[in-house]
């Protein structure tokens, strides 16, 4: 419904983004590409590796699947090999079992508040510390520890879906919080596809910040309202 000419005078930013990204690209990116065809083909990954290992319980990292693409020695043959082992896990599954997969794969990634970091921080630290005592599994203090990014992660959730029913009930779809929700649903399907862990989900944390905020934001108002019938 906009015209063609505020369109461009408002996205006349758009081109020289683009045009910089691309130079940016070309000096910093393009002179290490690797062009040697052995090389290419001894070590690069097909994209449909990840969903693969995506199929499998709860969609996390898996090794056996990683040893499984690397033992063909070429792309194309590690690309149909996968092609052929997403064909037999997908006909593994009827309706109910897929949904349960896709269940696992959901309480997996977004159920879990330490957004897999004490998985990252107890491999080979140099040297531990008291932090690593508070984090770890294994730390002298993990129990006291575990409870709060777990309460902190859930009641953000629970803020978020409040933040959703006020925006579709009241129809007040304002442009950055559908942006933001769309953008969360968009990550959430994607790794129902792609290989599953909730350290990816740390990457739109402040994003689930802001719809938290407007969360809270939405039961103030009901308060206020309901002082005020009173």
């Amino acid at each position: 419904n906009i015209k063609i000419k505020e369109i461009a005078i408002k996205n006349a930013f758009v081109i020289p983004t683009l045009v910089i990204g691309f130079i940016i690209f070309q000096l910093l990116v393009t002179p290490f590409v690797i062009k040697n065809k052995g090389i290419i083909d001894q070590y690069e990954v097909p994209i449909i590796h990840w969903i693969m290992m995506g199929l499998k319980g709860n969609g996390g990292y898996n090794e056996e699947d990683y040893r499984y693409t690397f033992s063909f020695p070429t792309y194309d043959k590690k690309k149909a090999a996968d092609i052929i082992e997403i064909k037999s896990r997908l006909g593994s599954y009827n309706a109910n079992s897929f949904i349960k997969h896709l269940t696992e794969k959901l309480k997996f990634a977004w159920t879990d508040g330490t957004y897999y970091a004490p998985e990252k921080l107890r491999r080979q630290p140099v040297q531990e510390n008291v932090f690593h005592q508070i984090v770890l599994p294994s730390g002298k203090y993990a129990n006291i520890y575990k409870y709060l990014p777990q309460i902190m992660h859930i009641s953000m959730l629970i803020l978020i879906l409040i933040n959703s029913y006020y925006i579709f009930k009241n129809k007040h779809y304002q442009k950055t919080d559908m942006i933001i929700i769309i953008t969360m649903f968009g990550l959430m399907i994607f790794l129902l596809l792609w290989e599953n862990r909730s350290r990816y989900i740390f990457t739109i944390v402040p994003l689930m910040i802001i719809l938290q905020v407007n969360g809270i934001e939405g039961l103030m108002n009901y308060r206020q309202r309901i002082k005020e019938e009173k």
